[in-house]
């Protein structure tokens, strides 16, 4: 009896916990630079008013996109040796993403989430960590690093 009052009164402290989570509906290039850098990210805000985030020293943007409801992460670079067949092979096996050849023929990463409804604290952290990890994979794959 005593363990199935400790499974209900964790379960309910669990949901107050998150219930007390705060909703982010909006955000702001500085809302978004001020938890980057709680998390130990390396950002600035760049002459454009954009994050620039620097990853294991591969210069990204982070855009913060339709007034606020929405984070666009982007990389270019400048190198047009890169196949598109391995462009396509990366979009057919990573999600969350999407890579393509610019204008100039130059491999670029970019990543969306939308804050459409709003969403945790917590899920803005599993982005940031999202976007560098699928970098990595990217690096890996389109440079065979």
């Amino acid at each position: 009896m005593k363990k199935i009052i400790s499974v209900f009164v964790f379960l309910f402290i669990l949901s107050i916990q998150c219930l007390a989570e705060t909703i982010v509906k909006t955000t702001s290039v500085q809302e978004i630079k001020n938890l980057m850098q709680t998390e130990g990210y390396t950002v600035e805000i760049n002459k454009d008013g954009d994050i620039s985030w620097k990853i294991d020293g591969t210069k990204t943007i982070l855009y913060i996109i339709f007034e606020g409801q929405g984070l666009s992460f982007f990389v270019a670079y400048n190198t047009t040796k890169v196949s598109l067949g391995d462009i396509n092979d990366f979009n057919k096996n990573y999600l969350y993403s999407r890579s393509f050849l610019n204008d100039k023929g130059n491999p670029c990463l970019k990543s969306d989430l939308s804050l459409d409804g709003g969403i945790t604290n917590q899920r803005l952290l599993s982005y940031f960590h999202n976007c560098k990890r699928l970098l990595s994979l990217f690096e890996k794959k389109i440079f065979k690093l």
